[in-house]
């Protein structure tokens, strides 16, 4: 830093006017006094460029890291915007959870139908955030249709085991949970189809021939 090279050049200017001029006189008695100061002086003088040079392209370096730096954290910025973009259009609902069953992320359907926020939901247990009394934990999930009245229906469940590195144990892994719509919403949807469908053939059979 530019401290480090006014240190160096204050010991050197130091060195130049108290120490070399006695050690001078002191020499002067062999006649190499001058030439002793000379060298001296101009090993200090190396030495300091030398220093000033190193200090310089560490300076240059610092600059091209933090550039590098900058770039990086932009493309990973984005990347992880675009990430939690996709994450958020899907229309299932989805929660990520720690081996603890601690809620990391959930995307913004799992959100909207339980009816808070992202600031209220992540960070807190699965169990408390899905139980509507606060006496009584949600059990665990489990795969299959579950009712969960803090989402209002029945859900058709997967979870998902991912480990958090290759070969590490399983008890250290993350667990997606998934949930389809309402199985309600889907049956009238359902049956909705299935209705229509009816109808149009009967409309089609009682139709006379022409």
């Amino acid at each position: 830093t530019a401290s480090g090279v006014t240190y160096w050049q204050g010991f050197a200017d130091w060195l130049a006017l108290f120490v070399l001029p006695f050690w001078g006189l002191s020499l002067g008695f062999l006649g190499w006094a001058n030439e002793t100061k000379r060298r001296l002086l101009e090993g200090c003088q190396l030495t300091i460029r030398g220093l000033e040079g190193r200090l310089d392209a560490l300076r240059r370096q610092r600059d091209f890291d933090r550039d590098v730096y900058r770039e990086l954290d932009t493309v990973l910025g984005e990347g992880k915007r675009e990430w939690e973009r996709t994450f958020d259009s899907i229309a299932e609902l989805i929660v990520v959870i720690d081996e603890g069953g601690r809620i990391l992320r959930c995307n913004r359907s799992f959100v909207q139908q339980l009816g808070g926020s992202f600031q209220t939901v992540v960070g807190r247990d699965l169990a408390s955030v899905l139980s509507n009394n606060p006496d009584c934990a949600f059990p665990a999930l489990s795969a299959g249709e579950v009712d969960i009245p803090a989402l209002h229906g029945t859900f058709d469940v997967s979870i998902e085991v991912i480990p958090r590195s290759q070969g590490e144990a399983v008890k250290r892994a993350l667990s997606v949970c998934c949930g389809t719509l309402p199985i309600a919403n889907r049956r009238k949807s359902s049956w909705r189809i299935r209705s229509t469908s009816a109808m149009r053939l009967r409309s089609t059979v009682r139709r006379p021939l022409r």
